[in-house]
């Protein structure tokens, strides 16, 4: 009886065992998950963070959207030419901290810009500071 007992008992501890390094498996596989994902998500990689690129024109659309606003402009660029931009910026909520309410841009109104442009050159930029006509410089980033 006692052999009984034991075998019992040693298959229920190796179970465990398995079912503790399952688990620990599982649990690591997800932080690691979620680590690459925030990650790749703030990275400002495609940026150029060490300048500025200054801009005015006229906004064509806003995207109030959730993790960024997206804003789309029209510029006149160095050839008279109208050239759409697009201007990421920083999420909804982090806006409203900054005192930037929805109707603040809507299309059509004409805006300043300082933002750090895409590396590739296209015309896309990581929103810094946005001023409406007639109004007062705002941090988007």
């Amino acid at each position: 009886m006692q052999a009984g007992v034991g075998y019992a008992k040693d298959r229920l501890n190796g179970w465990e065992n398995a079912m503790r390094l399952e688990n620990f498996a599982v649990a690591t596989a997800t932080v690691l998950t979620l680590m690459h994902s925030v990650w790749a998500h703030h990275s400002s990689g495609g940026y150029r963070m060490t300048e500025y690129t200054h801009l005015q024109g006229r906004v064509t659309e806003v995207h109030w959207v959730n993790p960024h606003v997206w804003l789309y402009m029209e510029v006149t660029d160095e050839n008279g030419e109208p050239a759409v931009w697009v201007l990421e910026a920083t999420g909804i909520g982090n806006l409203r901290n900054n005192g930037v309410t929805e109707d603040l841009v809507a299309p059509g109104t004409n805006i300043s810009v300082r933002c750090h442009r895409l590396r590739d050159g296209a015309n896309g930029c990581l929103l810094g500071f946005l001023t409406p006509e007639g109004g007062e410089e705002l941090e988007w980033g």
